[in-house]
């Protein structure tokens, strides 16, 4: 019986110990400043674009896409769409789907038009 008040015992124990390491964590990424998390993210672009990829509309590529789920911004004219990172493809004909994708990722049969771009 004293292994398994010691097994849960070390259980409940790792949780807290695994809570705080967590709480501290976090923490310490919400004082990051705005230029150590543009640093962070730089490893997650694609090819270390620094300023991003963009696409063109007609090229029929990831971000340009309604289904694609990552962070982008349609230029002014609606003709190209830029973006930083890789996203989602939430297309459930897409043989990407639920797959992280490159912006610049395609042209696939089953590209839908985003409705922020022209």
């Amino acid at each position: 019986m004293k292994d398994n008040v010691d097994r849960r015992n070390f259980l409940t124990t790792a949780g807290k110990v695994t809570l705080a390491a967590g709480a501290v964590s976090a923490g310490f990424a919400s004082s990051a400043s705005a230029e150590d998390k543009k640093d962070a993210m730089k490893g997650h672009m694609h090819h270390g674009a620094g300023n991003g990829i963009t696409v063109e509309v007609s090229k029929t590529r990831c971000s340009s896409c309604a289904y694609w789920g990552g962070m982008r911004q349609a230029s002014k004219d609606g003709k190209s769409v830029t973006s930083l990172s890789h996203g989602v493809c939430n297309n459930p004909k897409s043989p990407n789907y639920g797959k992280y994708t490159a912006p610049d990722h395609g042209p696939m049969s089953v590209w839908k038009k985003w409705d922020a771009v022209s």
